[in-house]
């Protein structure tokens, strides 16, 4: 797990403020439309802008590049075409946001290589990953690629990606902590495509602890239609909400696996297509899932069922599964070995039958009628969806297998090389991947993410790039506004006529601003964004430790405040980092000029991070109102770090009167969050907001 610092500035709100259930302020989805268990993924929001600006495999400009830098990052793109990898791409440092959506033109396409999310805080919108198997001569046995994947990760949210051509499984997106893929079309895994178990063809694979997987079209694979669960890193907590999918045209197990899963299955359409029905018997054909059981004797989970809520799935060739979800689709799909010996296999369908959904976040929900229809219509990198989604779609829509591969035993729609989508009056020099044309990128003089042309219209400065990080009333920065901008027809079509179900999350009451990852030792100047900084007069290093950070003794360090933040208590704890004899206690023994003996603040030596932190809370002389300095004597503190303020008098409600300068010094006409962020405008969401120097709380 990455080291963290928590460094908290929190205002004390009155009671008679508090918000109520009607006033409470949702947290700031990962874009609009974001949703299930992945709703919340920040992704790279407040940090820089990085621009792919050609379509080599590595160096400067390239997608690789971009994704290798640390630190919280937006990538955009001033290119499309397809990027043709060189080897793997293995992404291993998270809050980062990879927007699909802004490459000028008809998008991109990542292709020859998997790719591989092995960190956390993910957002990746409107890509293509098509990796194929023309590699695996190069690459020998053991290439074999997924499209996409992301294992024992956590905070990843994929939305309106186009993912085909695997070896493996086309989205190995599974055993994470709170996970969305959504909107996606999930094409055609190759069954004779070089893997070592000889045929594979296999879809996704899907589960987790707090999953969700909606809205995707999975189309022309041979099994895993997708493979519900199972990973030992989640198993025992694997909570996953599935629906308003499509499936069509499966030609083997189809949608199977759930063992010992929580999962919600509803409202998905369930389409046979020619494969399904020349290749399997009817029984197969009305599958809504084949549960299956652990029988690993000793392991954790031996003998443990699913525990379902399944209700709204639809299959046209066989209506009668949608009158008899569980019967059809689930019961009759276990194995009879199970049925007929239930007492051996601790088989209990009252138990296993659930009356009601589990828990899960809010997803734009319509029937399964309706699901198909959006789905055809919006999923996939649909903002100019390219030919060979658009060939996908048209099986589906038309109930035909346009290719199929020569592979013994391949049912039809099923292939085993991107090739096999030859038509048969293709150029000698066609390429199964699609064309994908380029235009020229806007101008963007400060190469912030947002064209000269969009700022100005809203009064943003084309010249200034510190520009992309002011936040609107959502809590989005100006160049999130931007890049979401894009797409906000397609979401906005896309969820028409569905009913938002599910949880939210909301923000405290009391409301945390600042909380950064970090690497294991930082510079000497730590730069948190939103105006504060940690720095010391003497240039040394700082690092961490679990949670806290490690700051030199004997030197004094600054901590710049937010604009707007009058603070007037801090809080330190934590414990001390050497742990020899030879070492003392360290004391905090000066804050902002004032200072204290040895022993009035002190952390004891010898105390560490598997035992309760000491802790103490100091109310300054004078409330600061730019920066705090202090100093630490004796030995190295690790410590978090908490602001806090109380300016109850400034308190008021929109429509009270209050005075404020109109022009002169001290005038400023812009609205802040509570947590010092610049708004670009007067805010239009309820919420506690600061307005010239005032503390305003907004109802609407």
């Amino acid at each position: 797990m990455k080291t963290r610092l928590l460094i908290t500035y929190m205002m004390l709100i009155i009671a008679s403020v508090a918000a109520s259930a009607q006033e409470r302020i949702e947290r700031t989805p990962a874009f609009p439309g974001a949703e299930g268990w992945g709703r919340y993924v920040t992704g790279g929001r407040g940090g820089k802008v990085l621009h792919v600006t050609n379509l080599r495999d590595s160096g400067y400009g390239s997608l690789r590049w971009a994704c290798e830098q640390t630190g919280p990052r937006i990538v955009v793109f001033d290119i499309s075409g397809t990027i043709y990898l060189q080897s793997d791409l293995k992404i291993t440092n998270g809050n980062l946001t990879i927007a699909g959506q802004t490459a000028p033109g008809d998008g991109i396409c990542v292709a020859d290589y998997p790719v591989t999310f092995a960190c956390p805080n993910i957002i990746a919108r409107y890509m293509r990953f098509r990796p194929g198997n023309r590699m695996a001569e190069t690459e020998g046995d053991g290439f074999e690629p997924d499209g996409l994947g992301a294992v024992d990760s956590r905070l990843i949210i994929v939305d309106h990606c186009s993912i085909s051509w695997s070896v493996d499984e086309c989205c190995s997106i599974y055993g994470n902590r709170f996970t969305t893929v959504q909107w996606c079309i999930i094409s055609q895994s190759l069954r004779y495509g070089g893997h070592s178990k000889k045929t594979h063809g296999y879809g996704a694979m899907m589960g987790g602890e707090g999953a969700s997987y909606h809205h995707n079209l999975l189309v022309h694979h041979d099994s895993r239609c997708p493979r519900l669960g199972e990973r030992p890193a989640t198993g025992a907590r694997d909570t996953t909400d599935f629906r308003c999918n499509v499936m069509y045209n499966w030609s083997g197990q189809g949608c199977y696996g759930a063992e010992n899963m929580n999962a919600n299955i509803v409202n998905n359409y369930y389409k046979p297509g020619p494969g399904t029905i020349a290749s399997r018997a009817v029984g197969y054909q009305r599958r809504i899932c084949g549960v299956g059981v652990n029988e690993q004797e000793g392991h954790e989970m031996y003998h443990v069922w699913a525990r379902l809520f399944v209700d709204g799935n639809v299959n046209p060739r066989h209506p009668a599964v949608d009158a008899d979800n569980w019967g059809l689709g689930i019961w009759q799909q276990i194995s009879d070995t199970y049925r007929n010996n239930p007492e051996k296999y601790n088989l209990d369908e009252s138990r296993m039958r659930l009356k009601e959904p589990m828990k899960y976040y809010h997803v734009t929900t319509h029937s399964a009628a309706d699901a198909y229809s959006r789905v055809l219509d919006h999923a996939g990198a649909s903002l100019s969806r390219d030919s060979h989604d658009a060939l996908m779609v048209s099986d589906v829509r038309e109930g035909t297998a346009t290719y199929t591969g020569s592979g013994a035993g391949n049912a039809k729609g099923i292939i085993d090389s991107p090739y096999d989508n030859r038509p048969a009056d293709a150029p000698d020099n066609w390429n199964p991947w699609p064309v994908l044309n380029s235009t020229e990128a806007p101008l963007d003089t400060d190469r912030d993410g947002m064209p000269d042309a969009w700022e100005l219209a809203r009064g943003l400065d084309p010249a200034d790039p510190a520009d992309a990080l002011l936040t609107d009333d959502e809590g989005y920065t100006m160049v999130e506004v931007y890049i979401n901008s894009l797409v906000d027809h397609i979401t906005e079509a896309q969820n028409e006529g569905g009913t938002a179900d599910g949880d939210l999350e909301y923000l405290p009451d009391i409301l945390p601003s600042y909380t950064v990852a970090t690497s294991t030792r930082i510079p000497s100047t730590w730069n948190f964004g939103n105006d504060i900084t940690l720095s010391n007069d003497a240039g040394k290093s700082y690092g961490t430790r679990g949670d806290y950070i490690r700051l030199a003794r004997d030197v004094r360090h600054t901590l710049t405040l937010p604009s707007r933040a009058e603070i007037d208590r801090i809080r330190f704890e934590g414990f001390t980092y050497y742990s020899s004899d030879s070492y003392s206690d360290a004391s905090l023994t000066e804050i902002n000029g004032t200072a204290y003996p040895e022993s009035t603040f002190a952390i004891a030596k010898n105390s560490d991070i598997s035992t309760v932190p000491s802790s103490f809370e100091i109310k300054l002389d004078e409330p600061a109102a730019d920066r705090i300095t202090f100093t630490w004597q004796g030995n190295n503190p690790c410590v978090r770090i908490t602001l806090l303020t109380s300016n109850q008098s400034t308190t008021a409600a929109i429509g009270t009167t209050v005075d404020y300068p109109t022009e002169g010094y001290g005038y400023d006409p812009a609205w802040y969050t509570i947590q010092g962020h610049r708004l670009s405008s007067e805010p239009s969401v309820p919420g506690l907001y600061i307005h010239h120097g005032r503390k305003i709380i907004i109802r609407k």
